[in-house]
């Protein structure tokens, strides 16, 4: 008897025949993507820029060491702030966070009798365009701080780039995700996951670790994309979100509140715990993490007040909210996801003028909606400041830098930004996040122009950054339209100009300008 079955019409074994070819095709193509999507990791991750860097050293406690000196019959206590002023601390208790009087940032004191030394580490994560894409930058950051003994602070800040994953621009379809880490003693990026750190049980991976992503690019990477409409910049800005793993749920389930089954679930587990005075408190409390859930995420938690102090502020607040808020009082079946919207407003405005959130009259003001109006008139004045200083500086560097930057040789020419409104053009034609540089154009961290063929210089061609060295020309990077080459032969053409552009710039005469773009 055989044991191998065969299919029992003519019509069967076709539709298996078509079956295998079928898979046999999909397999060619997730080769295929597998093979860009190393090429992407290998070569399109861009260049750490002073803003991410800044940002990655402000997650980091600033220390300032706790000394104590003999003072005649009592003990006197001095702080040294990483900032290099000493000061008297108001406590002297290590651990504890003071404000700094000449720096004015909240510094936390560490008895520089227990070691002189202080380390920590952050996870953190950078999310950008590809190729492919999008590719997730996961890095290990480190901060070291060691105390001298003229009583003077030295800080290392060192970035280590664990892993780099990359998804195609249709998302996670079909299980299209791909990690990659740096070989050893390499520049080359080969297939897995970064390396495991430790040993026995307390083996880890940063991938697996609670991480801070970069909010600043995040809005322009996902514009235009399929992730568009997800609230991972919001999740961001005041959680710890692993980019890929919140956009693979986004996917799942983009709209929460159809799974109500599961969300209830998720959100009666969340409240396990809670002390309740009776069945309507523990009602409204679900309906509290109901509506937490659908504009963030089933782990969603401020850093600075925990869900279920947030729930009884609320319970605080609900009446005047009610009445102060037309919509609220309009729908009051919505009241709850009203004021969570106007809370998280209000935190990222309090976010953005560097207030204290863990001063509870910040976090948690006795009257919500005056503070909330309050702090909303502040920011728009602010961000109308900002917008127009932002437009006329980088006006005021196309002015002063033109004459240096433009030149043509007849075929091609190059143009810089007048305004603020060029880039953001010319970012929404070349589908790229140029239209996102204007405050770095305008404080002078980099220069950027256009690359135009001279019978067409109103049409997109390609943009170039440059440091902002004047004297010498140092180019960043160069990109096409969505950040790709038309033809081997176009890079090629535009290769050979900027040659003759770099020939031109470093023997122009500059004569008494500055040799920094920098306002």
């Amino acid at each position: 008897m055989c044991m191998y079955s065969q299919p029992s019409s003519k019509e069967a074994r076709a539709a298996e025949r078509e079956m295998e070819r079928l898979m046999r095709e999909e397999n060619k193509r997730e080769r295929m993507l597998a093979k860009q999507a190393r090429l992407c990791a290998q070569y399109e991750a861009l260049p750490l820029y002073d803003d991410f860097k800044r940002w990655a050293a402000g997650l980091f406690d600033v220390i300032a060491y706790l000394a104590r000196f003999d003072d005649g019959p009592k003990k006197a206590y001095r702080a040294f702030c990483e900032c290099g002023k000493s000061f008297e601390p108001s406590v002297r208790k290590s651990g504890a966070y003071v404000t700094c009087p000449h720096c004015g940032r909240k510094v936390r004191l560490r008895d520089v009798r227990r070691s002189s030394y202080w380390s920590e580490h952050k996870v953190v994560a950078l999310l950008q365009r590809c190729g492919v894409g999008y590719m997730q930058r996961i890095f290990l950051v480190y901060k070291t701080t060691r105390f001298r003994e003229d009583c003077s602070a030295e800080i290392k800040i060192d970035f280590d780039e664990e892993q780099r994953d990359v998804i195609g621009a249709d998302g996670f379809q079909h299980r299209k995700y791909f990690s990659y880490h740096q070989k050893r003693w390499s520049d080359e990026y080969v297939t897995g996951a970064g390396y495991v750190h430790g040993s026995g049980w307390c083996a880890w991976r940063a991938e697996d670790q609670l991480m801070d992503t970069y909010p600043g690019n995040i809005d322009d990477v996902l514009r235009g994309g399929k992730f568009q409409y997800s609230q991972l910049a919001a999740a961001v800005e005041h959680n710890k979100v692993n980019p890929f793993v919140y956009l693979r749920k986004y996917e799942q389930y983009p709209q929460v509140e159809m799974l109500y089954g599961i969300a209830e679930l998720m959100a009666r587990k969340r409240i396990r715990g809670w002390k309740f005075s009776g069945d309507a408190e523990r009602e409204e409390a679900i309906n509290f993490m109901l509506a937490m859930n659908e504009n963030s995420d089933i782990d969603f938690e401020y850093q600075f007040i925990s869900n279920h102090s947030l729930f009884r502020y609320w319970r605080s607040q609900a009446a005047e909210f009610m009445r102060e808020s037309t919509i609220a009082r309009a729908n009051k079946e919505k009241g709850i996801r009203y004021f969570l919207r106007d809370y998280s407003d209000y935190i990222s405005d309090c976010i953005n003028l560097q207030y204290d959130l863990h001063d509870t009259s910040i976090s948690q003001p006795k009257h919500f909606a005056a503070a909330h109006d309050r702090v909303t008139r502040i920011m728009v004045q602010l961000r109308r400041e900002m917008r127009e200083k932002e437009l006329s500086a980088v006006h005021a560097v196309y002015e002063r830098l033109h004459s240096l930057i433009e030149w043509t040789d007849g075929k091609m020419l190059v143009r810089m930004a007048k305004d603020n409104a060029d880039l953001v053009r010319e970012g929404k034609e070349m589908h790229h996040c140029v239209g996102g540089c204007g405050d770095r154009v305008g404080r002078g961290d980099c220069i950027i122009f256009f690359i135009r063929r001279a019978a067409e210089p109103d049409k997109v061609f390609y943009t170039v950054e440059i440091r902002p060295d004047l004297s010498h020309l140092q180019i960043v990077q160069c990109r096409g339209f969505r950040n790709n080459d038309r033809s081997p032969e176009e890079r090629a053409e535009v290769d050979a100009f900027l040659k003759k552009y770099e020939r031109w710039f470093n023997a122009r005469e500059i004569g008494n300008r500055p040799l920094q773009a920098a306002v």
